[in-house]
């Protein structure tokens, strides 16, 4: 497993976060920094921060960890130099500018063989200085046989008076063995000591700080180049909005590829882009040019579109689904006002019809002439039958009603007269 350490101070508190190529984040292999807590792993609550700002990444290619951008109007600042597109390699030191908010790349550890800072100067600091002084052996002068007395100008009286000269002082013999002689050069050596510690120290410091200035990203150049007819991207996929604005149509391949067709190239300002090979007017002599000069060429994968999203399965509604029918609302009774009570109708009169022919005739008096008739049940044919007295003159029909007519019977048939 390969990580990375961030540290940073935010309001007011001391904080680090351990970055690894294996852990999940919500985008996969990457870790993005920014404030918005839905799309970031790392959270940074300044309000100077983009929601989105920044992630990071490792290549497991180039064994390094990556800084890319992902904001075009509010763009990282590593190690003092803006970055407005692509990526940049991180390394132990490296400062980090996320609006306000500066963090510190503490630490990088690769799980395979180890982490080797790029060119960082390392100085081993001297022991500190202790000299030693050692007394040497104490030798008496040797004595004059003959001293030489001063000589005095003066008078024959003078000297006739003069005292006489007294004897020269004995100088005690000091001890045969070896003694610590305190050297008045102690001081001035350690003061020479320091000077020369705090010389080193201000050159490591110098040394330091001209390794960390802004590395981009950084491949082994090759005399093969690949002439762009479209977009150069920041990504091998154009899924993504991350078309880069470079000039110039010619730049230099760095030899990786991706099986769908993305080639690497070299930027002329020290980042990296991908083009696809459909835009890529050479691809042939490109192609032509890295076998000539056996470049191995370095397999990348492509980055996948994202999944379009499912559109969900209509489904027949059931009689759970559909809601029942509402009631219907009862109108409110209001009580009747005077408006609405209408007034009675006005009885109609009847219309004098002017009497008829037959009108007068249904109001005069019907008159039926019935003649008895015997039973024609007593005679062969119906029509012999004989009438019996005289007709009877009656306002209403005794049509078929029985009669008698001395010792006769038989019924009425009756005519309007």
């Amino acid at each position: 497993m390969n990580k990375l350490t961030l540290e940073w101070a935010e309001a007011g508190q001391f904080k680090t976060q351990a970055i690894s190529d294996q852990q999940l984040s919500k985008n996969p292999a990457t870790v993005r920094i920014g404030r918005d807590a839905s799309l970031c792993d790392v959270v940074l609550s300044d309000f100077t921060v983009s929601p989105l700002h920044a992630e990071i990444f490792f290549d497991p290619q180039q064994q390094c960890f990556y800084l890319r951008n992902l904001r075009d109007t509010n763009p990282p600042i590593v190690n003092g130099l803006l970055v407005p597109q692509g990526q940049v390699m991180l390394d132990e030191g490296t400062t980090i500018q996320l609006g306000a908010v500066e963090l510190r790349v503490r630490s990088i550890a690769l799980g395979q063989a180890g982490y080797a800072p790029t060119n960082y100067a390392t100085q081993t600091t001297p022991p500190p200085y202790q000299p030693t002084v050692q007394a040497t052996q104490y030798t008496q002068p040797p004595q004059n046989q003959n001293p030489v007395q001063p000589t005095m100008a003066v008078s024959p009286g003078a000297w006739q008076s003069a005292p006489p000269t007294p004897p020269p002082p004995t100088i005690p013999h000091p001890p045969t063995n070896y003694l610590p002689v305190r050297s008045n050069k102690l001081p001035l050596l350690l003061g020479v000591g320091f000077a020369t510690l705090a010389a080193i120290g201000i050159g490591v410091s110098i040394a330091s700080n001209s390794q960390r200035s802004p590395t981009t990203t950084q491949r082994p150049q090759t005399s093969c180049s690949a002439v762009i007819k479209g977009s150069i991207r920041s990504e091998p996929t154009s899924s993504k909005n991350n078309q880069l604005d470079v000039s110039g149509d010619q730049f230099t391949v760095t030899g990786k590829q991706t099986p769908g067709g993305w080639v690497e190239l070299q930027l002329p300002n020290g980042f990296l882009g991908w083009s696809h090979r459909d835009v890529i007017g050479n691809s042939t002599e490109m192609d032509s040019c890295l076998r000539t000069n056996g470049v191995s060429v370095q397999t990348a994968e492509d980055i996948a579109p994202p999944p379009k999203p499912v559109e969900p399965v209509q489904q027949p509604p059931t009689s759970e689904d559909i809601a029942p029918p509402p009631k219907p609302l009862e109108p409110v009774q209001q009580p009747p006002t005077s408006e609405d009570i209408a007034p009675p109708p006005k009885p109609v009169e009847p219309v004098q019809q002017p009497p008829t022919s037959s009108t007068n005739q249904a109001q005069q008096a019907i008159e039926y002439s019935c003649q008895c008739v015997q039973d024609a049940s007593e005679f062969a044919d119906p029509s012999n039958a004989k009438a019996i007295g005289e007709p009877v003159i009656t306002e209403r029909t005794l049509q078929g009603e029985p009669c008698s007519v001395g010792r006769g019977g038989g019924f009425y048939q009756c005519s309007i007269r």
